[in-house]
């Protein structure tokens, strides 16, 4: 625990659920989230003097460190197995540096290496694992003596030559006491792609996201089900749930990594996927797809109570569904696969990889730099599809897009389009590849599973990004204050971004305020103090290179390089952000190159490049004074311009007394307060959660792979008329059944003009689950209807039968089987 935690736990083991921290008070679950947050990251953060010998190296020297029991040891043992240790290290801080890693892969380049310093910390933190217990308490446990083990069978089938493809149980048997060590070499520790390609003593999927959005959202999940659950009032649960929802937002803005098409592939076959922070030291894991697991099966219990007949808890479902799916995203597929049956049977969710897979693209806003990348994201996604052209030929797309959609009509599922999205004649039914193609997840917000699982019918897509048709929102602010903002500013101000974003009051004044977010560098005169230094250091060692290298080397003794004095890394620019209105403070963030931080983690950083600072300076004065006190050993001229260099250490002194005055100064003026101004989003609304009962018409469907025909087993209606009672609702009748009102929504909003082009008299109207397609006849001498369009039912009048007829030959509707080309 370093010198900026509040609270020492008496063990390794950290209770998240705790009833002593979990409140309803905000502020105290303020303080008591960004105490959690705190003792997580902090459980593997390298003690100071570690981090202070590693930055005195060279940028290009390796770092070698011997772990024992997953300590760090304080010397390098010759004798511990090297581990090998594949990474792959997904940056997510922003989305400039999501884009950037997306066209690394496209252009064949590997991923960055990082430093060395940054891949031996974060090795050595993998060699502890998180082991969530029933209480969703954290264990942090130790698997040294496993990695051990595995690097010394390793190395003796190298020395064999015998395939390395397993540990020798033999080896893991002879595990003992003498047996806990392992080095960490960062010449053995690679970032890779595909961890798949080699054998591993070590191998792990690092997703670096926003910490305070993740840890909100978790605690906030842990309070909704695990303390309260149906006790809640139901203000209380609704609020627990957009609370979530936000915290979503948040995670999307700050972590564009996890709502990218490209990074499916990466969770979903990871064995050790963790979620953390980089704070350029090393990755601190903050959670796992392990414990994320855990909190699933736990929210079993409190999903359960819900009863589907109250008409409030009816609203609730939806919304937890939602968050229970972005948590589903974050699990690899060892996980998924432990709760699969558990999923389907509890929540009515079809849970084998492909059909998770499915509801993610549903419900989540997944996008990617372009086309190429998204479709390539799908195919990876989806094992069992393997199209057959190829598809690093852009002419390929829409026959490897269509073959998708022929793909999921196999898994039971039918994607509804729009006039304007479905395909030509040939495939009128699905919707086509279009000109520029897809990049975004958006097409399949209305996909539908016939199956028998078919909640995930019910579950809207999350709605974490303003539509671009939308020009203002409105958000409650930190103060409890209503506003309208820009919805341009929306992600500007949520990532607090310096700048000024007008905004006006909602109440009948409307007034308008200015929301100011400036941005403090806090380390400004360290990093000068820095650069100075390290000009200072070039400096000496030019004057002393060549000059009696013995008669210097006593001043560092225990040093690998004595007489050279290396330069020193700054962790980069800190600045601290806040957002005012009106005078007030409304939020404060903390940021390391851009990327949001605790305050905590800034300090630590800041004290890191202080001690490193203070360290090298003293050096530079062993040196100096040894050169003033050499009678013989350096010429004149050397010695005279060394003493030159006296006068400029002074004046860093007056630079560090500023770094410190800085850093009490961000100790000293903490806030409880969040750090962005926005804690909900009131509108644009969201799509309409009903209490109705779930309206579903049976169907069935098949390919026809030689005709290319999708053969459909539904009722089917000749359209009588189409009226519109609104903008967007519209009244169904059918010819023969006058006493069968359907009522329809299109799937985009159209205008006026459009609105006959949407249904019309005599077309074809199949009943299909949630959706009604409307289709027309082909003309000779094509057999078959050719599809048109697809409409959303939400409300249906029909006469209801006595149970004693439903029996009865002749009394229902009778099912036609349909041909769609």
């Amino acid at each position: 625990m370093d010198g900026y935690s509040d609270f020492a736990p008496p063990s390794s083991e950290v209770s998240l659920n705790d009833g002593a921290l979990v409140t309803n008070d905000d502020r105290e679950s303020f303080r008591m989230k960004d105490l959690i947050y705190e003792e997580i990251a902090n459980r593997h953060f390298p003690p100071t003097d570690i981090v202070l010998k590693v930055m005195g190296r060279r940028e290009d020297e390796g770092v070698r460190m011997t772990f024992i029991n997953g300590h760090r040891a304080a010397e390098v043992s010759e004798s511990a197995p090297v581990a090998k240790v594949g990474i792959t290290f997904m940056a997510g801080a922003d989305e400039p540096q999501v884009n950037r890693m997306e066209e690394t892969g496209m252009g064949g380049r590997g991923p960055d290496q990082k430093d060395s310093k940054w891949r031996v910390h974060t090795a050595g933190s993998l060699l502890s694992r998180f082991k969530v217990d029933t209480d969703l308490s954290i264990v942090q446990t130790d698997q040294t003596a496993a990695v051990a083990a595995k690097a010394r069978a390793r190395a003796r089938r190298y020395s064999a030559g015998a395939p390395s493809n397993s540990t020798s149980p033999t080896a893991l048997s002879r595990i003992g006491r003498d047996d806990s060590s392992v080095t960490i070499d960062s010449a053995d520790v690679h970032i890779v792609d595909n961890l798949s390609q080699e054998e591993w003593d070590i191998e792990s999927t690092l997703i670096e996201v926003d910490g305070s959005s993740l840890m909100s959202l978790i605690f906030n999940y842990r309070d909704l089900i695990y303390r309260n659950g149906p006790a809640l009032t139901h203000g209380r649960t609704m609020s627990l749930l957009e609370t979530m929802i936000e915290d979503a937002r948040r995670l999307c803005a700050r972590s564009p990594i996890l709502f990218r098409m490209s990074i499916r592939r990466h969770i979903m076959k990871s064995t050790d996927t963790r979620y953390g922070i980089d704070d350029g030291v090393m990755f601190r894991t903050l959670t796992t797809s392990e414990g994320i697991r855990e909190m699933i099966s736990l929210g079993a219990a409190y999903f359960n109570s819900l009863d589907g007949n109250d008409k409030e808890q009816a609203l609730v479902r939806p919304r937890f569904l939602q968050m229970l799916v972005l948590l589903l995203a974050l699990l690899n597929d060892k996980d998924l696969a432990m709760i699969s049956d558990f999923l389907e049977s509890t929540y009515e969710l079809k849970a084998d990889r492909q059909h998770v897979e499915l509801a993610v693209l549903k419900v989540l806003p997944l996008k990617s730099i372009n086309s190429k990348v998204f479709l390539k994201g799908i195919i990876a996604a989806f094992p069992n599809f393997n199209p057959s052209k190829n598809t690093n030929n852009a002419t390929n797309y829409p026959y490897i897009w269509d073959a998708f959609i022929q793909h999921i009509m196999h898994l039971h599922c039918i994607l509804p389009g729009t006039i304007s999205e479905l395909a030509t004649p040939e495939l009128s039914w699905s919707v086509k590849w279009p000109e520029k193609g897809f990049k975004s997840s958006e097409v399949f917000r209305n996909l539908q599973y016939a199956g028998s699982e078919r909640a995930v019918n019910g579950i809207p897509a999350i709605t974490l990004q303003v539509d671009s048709s939308v020009t203002e929102v409105t958000a409650m602010f930190t103060n409890k204050r209503t506003f309208v903002l820009i919805s341009e500013d929306l992600s500007q101000v949520t990532c607090m971004v310096p700048g000024q974003y007008p905004v006006v009051e909602t109440n009948p004044t409307g007034r308008p305020l200015d929301l100011i977010i400036s941005e403090e560098c806090v380390n400004g005169p360290l990093n000068d103090a820095i650069r100075r230094t390290n000009q200072l250091v070039r400096q000496l060692n030019g004057y002393l290179a060549g000059h009696r290298r013995r008669s210097i080397s006593r001043v560092f003794r225990g040093e690998r390089d004595e007489a050279v004095l290396t330069e020193i890394k700054s962790s980069g620019k800190l600045t601290r952000n806040r957002a005012t209105l009106n005078g007030e403070i409304v939020s404060v963030a903390y940021k390391i190159e851009g990327r949001s931080i605790r305050r905590k983690d800034l300090l630590r950083s800041m004290s890191a490049d202080l001690s490193a600072l203070i360290r090298v300076k003293q050096i530079m004065n062993s040196k100096i004074a040894l050169v003033d006190n050499s009678r013989t050993s350096f010429p004149s001229e050397v010695k005279e311009r060394v003493a030159e260099l006296k006068h400029c250490l002074d004046e860093i002194d007056v630079l560090i007394a500023g770094s410190n005055q800085n850093k009490a100064s961000i100790e000293l003026s903490y806030l409880e307060i969040e750090d962005e101004p926005v804690e909900r989003i009131l509108s644009p609304n969201d799509p309409c959660f009903t209490t109705s009962p779930p309206i579903w018409y049976p169907y069935t469907t098949s390919f026809i792979y030689t005709r290319r025909v999708l053969n459909i087993k539904a009722r089917r209606f000749e359209v009588r008329t189409a009226t519109w009672l609104s903008s967007d609702v519209i009244e169904l009748t059918f010819s023969g059944r006058l006493d069968i009102k359907l009522f329809v929504i299109p799937l985009r909003p159209v205008s006026a003009r459009e609105q006959l082009d949407e249904v019309d008299e005599r077309d074809i109207a199949i009943l299909a689950g949630q959706y009604v397609i409307i289709a027309v006849p082909h003309n000779p001498p094509k057999a078959g209807d050719r599809v048109v369009n697809f409409l959303r039912i939400t409300a249906v009048e029909e006469p209801v039968r006595r149970r004693r007829d439903m029996n009865i030959r002749g009394m229902g509707d009778v099912i036609e089987e349909s041909s769609l080309y």
